[in-house]
């Protein structure tokens, strides 16, 4: 998380430095509005996404979710797997 709040941290201050200059140096004032907009999202998902992976049991990326999902992915698997058998062998006896 350090590390993520430092990247944040050097981005902000790469844009108030690039900010500084003049507007027609680097950026015209549509694409400053633009950068900006997206350093703030950028700056909300990563918050939300620590926030999020505190606890590994609730929220958007919850452990308990996913295995229910790979759980359910083998029992689709299987069920192929022996439905891909019975195929091969009617195949195998005609």
């Amino acid at each position: 998380w350090i590390v993520l709040a430092a990247l944040s941290v050097s981005i902000c201050l790469t844009f108030l430095l690039e900010s500084n200059q003049l507007v027609n140096q680097y950026l015209n004032s549509i694409q400053l509005r633009c950068l900006f907009a997206l350093l703030v999202g950028v700056f909300s998902a990563t918050a939300t996404l620590c926030i999020d992976l505190r606890d590994p049991f609730s929220g958007s990326f919850s452990v308990a979710g996913t295995s229910a999902q790979v759980g359910d992915l083998r029992l689709c698997l299987l069920e192929d797997v022996r439905e891909a058998k019975s195929d091969a062998s009617e195949l195998s006896s005609s």
